[in-house]
């Protein structure tokens, strides 16, 4: 049996899966018995051309299928033969050293389901220039730390996913946290440890592009997991770990509208909006900045909370089983 399956997802990753797949196979050369797979959300660019040219096995999602990084790591653990399986996206790139760290933690440690290490962020415009990186995305520790989520790039056993289910297709985003949330019930831990082990690529997610891509890509819609967590038993551990911001932000909001209400009462209302808009101009012309990141929050939160709600109530579960598999094999270039 195949010891370790690398399983890379992706969607029109042309500027960067290249480098994900020259650092996979050099992450995996002490490895013995490793596959790599290569599954792709129906690319339009030369995504594929280029992972052709790499023994990578390809299989492509049809643009008619619901598409998301959830299902490309579901359709990529269908066709994987690995006793564990390492998930990565398509522009990231892997350090060197990590994954024999990695899966020696796993032999190690009985009780653990799968495990990450340290994750570097590098932000780029829109000409994929680096503007500034970000480094322990998930927080600097010293020592191994038990998680409640592992983000998108980590390493499971493949009998833990066996036990608990893989990867949900349906869900359309923080799909990790609800498969957290089912290996933690089935009675393992999700562990991060310290070593460095990749550095992602991509635009900040706090700018007014970005913004709308998210929210147009379904991206904000955690109603969706929301119900999938219901469905599974997991309602209110969801909304306590997850929900903090937007409830915290409708409660903010509940707040300033009980304040404009007494301000209307009592004849302040003109007062108010004067002193706001005042406040406002100084810190747009003072601190602009500042000005622009407090705004740009408010209107990520207002969009996360409304697609929230929206697509709770308009969600209706499906099980893992009914997604399609016939995803088409990509052969690889013969040429290469």
């Amino acid at each position: 049996m195949i010891k370790l399956s690398v399983i890379i997802i992706g969607r029109n990753e042309e500027a960067h899966i290249e480098a994900c797949l020259r650092s996979v196979i050099k992450g995996i050369r002490t490895i013995s018995d490793t596959e790599i797979i290569y599954a792709d959300s129906a690319s339009t660019d030369n995504t594929l051309q280029i992972v052709r040219q790499y023994p990578a096995s390809v299989y492509q999602l049809k643009p008619e299928w619901p598409l998301s990084a959830a299902a490309g790591r579901y359709i990529g653990y269908l066709h994987a033969k690995g006793s564990y399986l390492f998930f990565i996206d398509g522009d990231t790139v892997l350090y060197h050293d990590w994954l024999p760290k990695g899966i020696r933690y796993l032999q190690t440690h009985s009780d653990t389901g799968a495990v990450a290490g340290t994750v570097h962020e590098l932000f780029e415009d829109d000409y994929g220039k680096p503007i500034s990186l970000q480094r322990h995305r998930y927080g600097r520790l010293e020592n191994p730390r038990t998680e409640k989520t592992l983000g998108g790039i980590a390493l499971y056993r493949r009998s833990v996913l066996e036990q608990a289910g893989p990867f949900n297709p349906y869900i359309p985003v923080d799909e990790e946290r609800e498969l957290g949330l089912r290996i933690r019930r089935a009675g393992f831990s999700l562990v991060r440890i310290s070593d460095l082990m990749a550095v992602t690529y991509g635009p900040s997610r706090e700018t007014w592009g970005e913004l709308k891509r998210r929210y147009y890509s379904g991206l904000y819609t955690f109603g969706t997991t929301l119900q999938y967590c219901r469905r599974n038993g997991f309602f209110w551990q969801y909304m306590f770990e997850r929900m903090g911001m937007i409830i915290s932000f409708l409660f903010a909001l509940a707040a300033a509208g009980a304040v404009c209400a007494v301000s209307v009462l009592y004849g302040w209302f003109f007062i108010l909006l004067f002193g706001s808009a005042a406040v406002i101009l100084v810190l747009k012309l003072t601190r602009p900045r500042f000005f622009d990141r407090v705004f740009i929050s408010l209107i990520k939160r207002t969009l996360m909370t409304v697609s929230t709600i929206q697509s709770f109530i308009q969600s209706r579960p499906r099980m893992i089983e009914e997604y399609p598999v016939a995803a088409d094999h990509v052969e690889k270039d013969e040429r290469s």
